[in-house]
């Protein structure tokens, strides 16, 4: 699937109805603060349907995996082996 057929696929499909309770899964959310495409504002609120939300600001571009994977690699791994087995 190319990546434009999955942002017309999202747009066209319309938007989802979000989970009646809060989501309890742990969530790492990272934060572009340089993108283009997305702005930071839309984030706002996610706390109010994560439980465990753990959020990550850079100054980055879209695409903050491969234009600072040292810092998103480790901040990702922090994150995933703080998780309770």
């Amino acid at each position: 699937i190319h990546t434009v057929n999955l942002y017309r696929e999202a747009l066209q499909s319309g938007v989802h109805p979000l989970p009646a309770m809060p989501i309890s899964t742990p969530v790492a959310l990272f934060i572009p603060e340089d993108d283009l495409a997305i702005s930071p504002e839309v984030y706002d609120g996610t706390e109010n349907f994560v439980r465990k939300l753990r959020t990550f600001r850079i100054q980055a571009n879209h695409w903050v995996h491969r234009e600072r994977p040292d810092w998103f690699n480790q901040n990702l791994l922090e994150f995933l082996t703080a998780i309770p087995r």
